[in-house]
């Protein structure tokens, strides 16, 4: 197995939350604290996820004071704890398949741990061996995770690999000096991906070529 340890982004890379979660709760927080603003369509949320940043977006578009970003940071949680969304085809197969050959999965994300070892249970069977939430500081693009993972358990940088689908990913990647692939296979706008094409060494379009690059198959 060429990667002992797979550090995979959770939210879009392995289950799909921008359309079946971010995007509505999004919806639903201008309408409440914006109402006179129009939204963005899809394409622009996810533009503005990927730079500036969502909550960067709020305090500078829509000049959200400390209160309402806690207030949205709630609504959030609500939409999140009342669905779970769905995994990407062949992530079941392939972490499976990982697992049994005694690969390590790490996950760093700015999601909530409790909700990561949610989606894992009822979609692979398992929890993550460590996560990385965003109660972890510093957290993506800086490479303290990884620093802390590798730390913990003696890796070496090239024993990690890093998918995700957005450039804080890559930096924190880059900056730990691991190998990272894009996660082509994300619902995307074509902007973000043209972007995370044109920076990564490699673009992966299915899961199931993720299985080859571990030399699983």
């Amino acid at each position: 197995m060429k990667y002992p340890c797979l550090v995979l982004d959770h939210d879009d890379t392995v289950v799909q939350s921008t359309a079946q979660i971010h995007y509505p709760a999004f919806i639903h927080c201008l309408a409440v604290f914006r109402p006179q603003a129009i939204p963005l369509d899809e394409r622009g949320f996810i533009e503005v996820c990927a730079h500036p940043g969502l909550m960067e977006y709020y305090q500078q578009v829509h000049n959200f004071t400390q209160e309402e970003m806690a207030l949205e940071l709630d609504v959030w949680r609500t939409f999140v704890k009342e669905k779970i969304p769905d995994a990407h085809e062949g992530f079941r197969e392939l972490l499976t398949q990982y697992k049994q050959a005694g690969g390590m999965v790490c996950v760093v994300s700015h999601s909530d741990k409790v909700l990561i070892e949610r989606d894992y249970q009822h979609h692979f069977g398992f929890t993550p061996d460590l996560i990385y939430d965003l109660a972890f500081a510093p957290h993506k693009p800086d490479p303290a995770p990884l620093q802390d993972l590798m730390h913990r358990y003696r890796f070496q940088p090239n024993q990690l690999l890093v998918v995700d689908d957005l450039p804080v990913g890559k930096a924190m990647a880059d900056a730990a000096g691991v190998d990272f692939v894009y996660a082509g296979w994300c619902n995307t706008a074509p902007s973000v991906h043209e972007h995370m094409v044109s920076i990564s060494p490699c673009t992966l379009y299915h899961p199931s070529e993720l299985a080859n690059l571990l030399e699983l198959i």
